[in-house]
């Protein structure tokens, strides 16, 4: 893996994109605790700035902090936007204090599939995955009648997917009308749950197609990822 001085070197590290301070003023100085990445351009700019979508006072409220990557969605070769995802991870540990327990991963339709990669092969560097209408395995997936199947997309290393299935959370999203809903749900349940995975939840947003569902689902997702994570306000039991 590639050091953050060497892409600094080569000006890779200008790629990474612009760090949103979401309700914080943040410099080297502000020790953040968390952070959470996403690596899928078009989806990230609804998210963040679409006026159909509320996500910054989601993300805010839980202090985390959003990172995406310039020119990374599907025209890019996947192996750059796995880059990418892996250098901002080592990128903002150098510059923020961060909170390991609680580094997610996530993007939306292919940028969904590539964070569902990372998320597993790389579950020693984010704790969570939040992908949104499409997801991979790694391995075959049956479909229906057994004649076809969902095909291997990428070979996890054993000890890290050791780590994945026992400590990492998955939340997969999609939509009642998602062209991808029923891989998605396939890949959950004869993927993930058949594999062992230990915490991985389904989430199907009503009426909803191949596009961001409102806001309270990523609430709902990140609620499943930080489960256990938090500190408890004071007198809480």
């Amino acid at each position: 893996r590639a050091t953050v001085e060497s892409l600094r070197r080569s000006g890779q590290l200008e790629q990474l994109g612009v760090l949103r301070t979401l309700g914080h003023q943040c410099d080297r100085s502000y020790q953040c605790t968390d952070f959470q990445a996403c690596y899928a351009p078009a989806s990230v700019a609804q998210m963040l700035s679409g006026s159909s979508y509320t996500a910054q006072p989601v993300l805010a409220a839980r202090k985390l902090l959003f990172i995406g990557a310039f020119k990374s969605g599907n025209p890019r070769n996947i192996f750059d936007r796995i880059r990418l995802a892996v250098s901002a991870n080592t990128a903002l540990r150098e510059r923020f204090n961060v909170d390991g327990r609680r580094v997610y991963v996530s993007g939306h339709s292919g940028g969904g599939r590539v964070a569902s990669m990372l998320g597993v092969a790389y579950a020693d560097m984010f704790s969570g995955t939040i992908p949104f209408m499409g997801v991979n395995f790694y391995e075959d997936i049956p479909v229906g009648d057994g004649k076809n199947i969902y095909g291997a997309n990428f070979i996890p290393d054993d000890e890290v997917l050791a780590i994945a299935k026992k400590f990492c959370r998955y939340a997969l999203v999609t939509g009642e009308k998602d062209f991808n809903r029923a891989g998605t749900k396939t890949v959950f349940e004869h993927g993930f749950k058949k594999e062992g995975f230990a915490n991985v939840l389904y989430l199907e947003a009503p009426g909803i197609a191949h596009n961001l569902p409102p806001a309270k689902w990523l609430e709902q997702a990140l609620d499943f990822l930080d489960a256990g994570k938090l500190a408890k306000p004071a007198g809480a039991k």
